[in-house]
């Protein structure tokens, strides 16, 4: 299981950050999303999906 990121998509919205904040993190200049674990554990992944579901861009792409 794996996370790609399109940063080209995101306009910082913060709901991935919010959501998982041990997957995702944002940028502190650009708000824009950055990886803080792109092969989330089992455990995590529950996090990840609800997180991508809730980008309002989806800017976030689940790979299993």
């Amino acid at each position: 299981m794996k996370i790609r990121l399109h940063t080209d998509r995101c306009i910082g919205s913060g709901m991935c950050a919010a959501i998982a904040p041990t997957v995702f993190d944002q940028d502190p200049d650009t708000m824009l999303v950055l990886p803080r674990d792109l092969s989330p554990s089992a455990e995590k992944w529950a996090a990840a999906a609800a997180a991508a579901d809730c980008c309002p861009v989806s800017a976030i792409e689940l790979l299993e």
